[in-house]
C-alpha cells in the first residue's frame, strides 16, 4: 500500500511540474486560469501525499490524498 501511495504521489509531483511549466510557458491549449489551478491542486495534493507518508500517516489516507485530483 505504502509503494502505490509514494506512486500516486510522484504521479502528481510530476503532473503538476509539467502543468506548472506549461502555465508559465503559455503553450496550453486551455486557459491561463484553469492551467495555474489545476497546477496548483495537483502540486499541492502532491505535497500535502508526500508530508503525509514522510510523518507517519497511515499509507491509505495518503494514497486517498494521491488519488484526490483525478
Amino acid at each position: 500500500m505504502k509503494i502505490a501511495a509514494w506512486i500516486m504521489t510522484g504521479i502528481n509531483l510530476l503532473f503538476a511540474l509539467r502543468v506548472l511549466l506549461s502555465a508559465f510557458d503559455g503553450s496550453s491549449k486551455y486557459s491561463p486560469g484553469m492551467t495555474w489551478l489545476t497546477a496548483i491542486v495537483f502540486l499541492g495534493l502532491g505535497a500535502y501525499g508526500a508530508y503525509a507518508l514522510l510523518t507517519g500517516f497511515p499509507a491509505k489516507k495518503a494514497l486517498w490524498i494521491g488519488v484526490a485530483p483525478w
